[in-house]
């Protein structure tokens, strides 16, 4: 791009007003597990921004080159210490306005591994319905009410 301003297009992308450079901005893909373990599930306490400190599903970008299903197991291992395998898809969640990302929540089942907190995590705990903390992402907090209604009732 030669740094030149960007206009908006009859597609609704910008483009340099100077040069063929096309910003396509495209959803960046991110995988979030639900695990469970006995009546509860696994949340993390987030140690980066956003929401530093806050509770949510083990969550990750997918890197170049992985599979979604890859991700999600290096994420949870990276983020709980926990081996998983994956049960099945949830839900594909349309891209937030401000976040442009693309999630793919999946349902897992630890096989492995001892529950700590890692990598981008201060720690990982297991909740169940009766001491759910506040989760600091409204996607996530969408499955887990899912999760509490459908399937522990």
């Amino acid at each position: 791009m030669c740094k030149s301003d960007l206009v908006d297009t009859d597609l609704g992308r910008k483009r340099c007003s100077n040069c063929p450079y096309v910003f396509w901005n495209t959803p960046a893909p991110v995988v979030a597990m639900l695990i469970e373990r006995g009546h509860g599930i696994v949340l993390v306490q987030r140690g980066v921004a956003p929401f530093k400190g806050g509770w949510c599903l083990p969550c990750g970008y997918i890197d170049p080159c992985e599979t979604p299903e890859q991700a999600a197991i290096r994420e949870v291992k990276e983020e709980t210490g926990l081996d998983v395998e994956i049960i099945r898809l949830l839900e594909v969640c349309d891209p937030h306005p401000e976040k442009n990302q693309i999630i793919l929540f999946y349902l897992c089942r630890e096989v492995g591994g001892i529950l700590r907190g890692g990598d981008d995590s201060l720690d990982a705990q297991i909740y169940t319905k009766a001491n759910m903390p506040q989760v600091c992402f409204s996607a996530h907090q969408d499955i887990i009410d899912e999760w509490l209604g459908i399937y522990r009732e």
